[in-house]
């Protein structure tokens, strides 16, 4: 037998022979290796091989290299590459650890590819620790209290709170102001940061600890030390964004009509209609994303080749939603020929990247924006 400790707790596995009768093989994901040896499958988004795992596992592999959450990896590893274990049931990560990892990297998802954290992931799904179920967990990981936040109030809360947006069904969250005790926290920084995360959704959580993750805060405006603010927000009808459905090898066209509009897009997923299952990804999203936004018009194609697909079925069909938005009076462009281009705004103003592309046409298609638009959206400068 061997021992094998796990952010904090110890799961006993039995020898080979053992695994070799429970179907145990080899792991190997490179992002899940240095955790354990051997998985087994189906895992529990029912993915039946490595194969499909590790596909979609790699889909978050930029948000486990800029760390946005300490224990991220081992999240998504003990659900999609599971420990093999003497356990009849594969063990899943406690909801501690879920909610660590999404409190850490909602929001830079949000920012990077304009996704909400995925329905297959919800944290309501696993299971309690201490509550008679093994789980995989983080020791260090602390809950927070929820509270219930009513819209056109102005609402208090402290460090140690969640704060929970709803609005009523059709309705969606615009989000109005924050007033920090701290003033060290600035109010601009987090009140885009908690728009980013909740404008248009229909509920909404963050905590104050989630705002310091951002760029520009101040050194006294970190956990421990943020205190309390005040919060309102307010709920408004909801407006469907356009939608285009490309079939495998289709073409489509998104227009914006007005001249002063520009293409903005939302979502992209793929539906695999053989196995009624929709496959979210943001490698297709900074594919389109780089094709469309910030432009009047663009043609789009649909082919693994062009947007890449995590989908098991090879010609699934294409989903975009996309919205035409006002041109801003004071847009700039800058184009430069060095490695660095510095990006400025104003004191007050924030920036937002219309659109991001190389210039020639080795290069024209690699997908830059979604990068630009991570390290420097909404900051007051970047490089």
């Amino acid at each position: 037998m061997y021992t094998l400790l796990v952010a904090g707790i110890f799961l006993t596995t039995l020898t080979t022979a053992y695994e070799a009768n429970r179907k145990c093989e080899p792991n190997r994901a490179a992002l899940c290796k240095n955790l354990y040896n051997s998985t087994r499958f189906p895992n529990f988004v029912k993915h039946r091989s490595q194969v499909d795992a590790i596909i979609e596992l790699n889909q978050y592999k930029q948000l486990i290299d800029i760390e946005c959450a300490p224990h991220l990896r081992l999240f998504l590893c003990s659900v999609l590459m599971p420990m093999c274990t003497m356990l009849e049931e594969n063990i899943l990560p406690c909801r501690s650890l879920c909610e660590e990892s999404k409190a850490g990297c909602e929001t830079v998802l949000l920012n990077f590819v304009g996704l909400p954290w995925p329905d297959r992931l919800k944290c309501d799904q696993f299971p309690v620790s201490g509550s008679g179920q093994v789980c995989v967990e983080n020791k260090n990981a602390q809950p927070n209290k929820k509270t219930w936040v009513d819209p056109n109030k102005r609402s208090k809360m402290t460090e140690k709170e969640k704060a929970i947006l709803i609005c009523s069904k059709g309705q969606k969250i615009r989000f109005r102001k924050i007033v920090h005790e701290n003033k060290n926290c600035k109010r601009h920084i987090s009140q885009e940061t908690i728009r980013k995360k909740c404008d248009g959704e229909h509920t909404c959580e963050f905590t104050l600890k989630d705002l310091t993750n951002e760029r520009g805060q101040g050194k006294g405006c970190r956990p421990g030390k943020i205190g309390s603010a005040s919060i309102k927000y307010q709920c408004y009808k909801d407006k469907p964004p356009k939608q285009i459905h490309l079939k495998y090898r289709q073409d489509a066209f998104l227009l914006c009509k007005s001249a002063n509009r520009r293409i903005n897009i939302l979502k992209v997923q793929y539906r695999d209609e053989k196995a009624a299952d929709t496959c979210i990804t943001p490698n297709a999203f900074c594919s389109v994303t780089q094709s469309c936004t910030g432009k009047q018009n663009c043609a789009l194609y649909s082919d693994n080749s062009f947007i890449p697909s995590p989908c098991k079925n090879l010609k699934p069909k294409l989903i975009v939603d996309y919205e035409c938005e006002k041109t801003l009076p004071d847009e700039k462009v800058v184009q430069d020929f060095w490695e660095n281009i510095e990006l400025k705004c104003p004191a007050g103003k924030l920036l937002n990247i219309v659109r991001a592309e190389y210039i020639g046409s080795l290069c024209s298609s690699k997908n830059i924006h979604c990068a630009v638009n991570l390290y420097c959206k909404k900051k007051q400068n970047c490089i």
